[in-house]
């Protein structure tokens, strides 16, 4: 089994030759937030307390994501989105950069399979499918970054009376947040039948807060996708966004002119933990969102955290990883 490599290590393999070309935002987004992982990795590299190895095994789990979304970047037929939506972007290949991402992804992989009760041999097909990765880890019952699956949305009468139908792709396209530079982007309408247009996101200026606080509903299903928005018109809950199926996140969010600037976990639906979070602010990371400009509160709002301190201390003070 491959070990997992020091800063140093990781830092030399990925470094940026002085006569090539500057890397662009997109592409260091994605390896800032390797270079953050590799470090907290490598922060708890001698921790054996049971929940410090699970807290490896999650950061771990963490750096297959991003190294996937880079892999997936580089595929010339991968898509995200509508060939007009202008928010739409690619990196652009650079094989000594791939070469060492593949190597990390490998050591990756390796370090949180073998944290699971029975490590198993996984076909490189699953092992880009996000899903099928935190179904994997959910289901070995380690459960270290899913949310729980939605109990009152399996039986919600009014789910079937009137939310929207997120498995029709007219709908679900609508509230799918894009990440241009950093700043999210959705559709300026939310209904089905309107015609799809992209623009830089306000939850204050979409009249989509459920209060007068400018918090939107959002949720991040199990590939990493992130959606986001309100209808008053409707009956509506987090479970609509993925069909009342398991969640990464799910809360309210503000964004301010396609920067996001406030995160929670509030809903009633998923109840997500800190953890759930953590999960979701390494995703914004790799989308290249400032995360030096986003507060994390928790569902009371109590208590609020920079999104980098949060990250740093991988949670809510004194939150258990199990």
């Amino acid at each position: 089994m491959s070990t997992m490599p020091t800063v140093q290590q990781w830092k030399l393999s990925r470094a940026i030759p002085l006569e090539g070309p500057p890397l662009s935002p997109p592409e260091w987004a994605v390896i800032e937030s390797l270079d953050f992982l590799v470090e907290q990795f490598n922060s708890l590299r001698h921790a054996d307390i049971e929940d410090q190895k699970l807290t490896k095994a999650l950061v771990a789990l963490h750096i297959t994501f991003a190294t996937n979304f880079w892999l997936r970047k580089h595929s010339k037929t991968f898509k995200t989105g509508p060939t007009d939506f202008i928010g739409q972007l690619r990196i652009s290949p650079r094989e000594y950069l791939t070469d060492a991402i593949m190597t990390l992804r490998k050591q990756s992989i390796d370090k949180w399979n073998s944290f699971l009760k029975t490590p198993m041999k996984i076909s490189d097909e699953d092992l880009a499918d996000n899903n099928y990765l935190w179904s994997l880890i959910y289901e070995d019952e380690l459960a270290i970054g899913v949310s729980n699956k939605s109990d009152k949305g399996v039986d919600d009468q009014a789910y079937l009376e009137g939310m929207p139908k997120f498995s029709e792709k007219a709908t679900r396209i609508k509230y799918k947040a894009r990440f241009r530079h950093g700043l999210l982007w959705r559709s300026k309408s939310l209904l089905p039948l309107d015609e799809l247009e992209f623009s830089l996101y306000d939850s204050h200026a979409s009249n989509e807060a459920e209060g007068n606080d400018g918090l939107v509903h959002y949720a991040m299903d199990m590939r990493g996708r992130i959606y986001i928005g309100y209808r008053k018109d409707v009956t509506f809950f987090h479970s609509a966004f993925a069909e009342k199926d398991y969640v990464l996140c799910a809360g309210k969010m503000e964004v301010k002119n396609g920067q996001i600037s406030f995160i929670n976990n509030a809903s009633g639906h998923y109840f997500p933990r800190g953890k759930n979070l953590v999960t979701l602010l390494h995703r914004l990371r790799v989308y290249g969102v400032n995360l030096d400009k986003v507060v994390v509160g928790n569902w009371v709002g109590e208590k609020t955290y920079m999104a980098k301190k949060f990250l740093e201390n991988r949670g809510f003070p004194g939150e258990k990883m199990i």
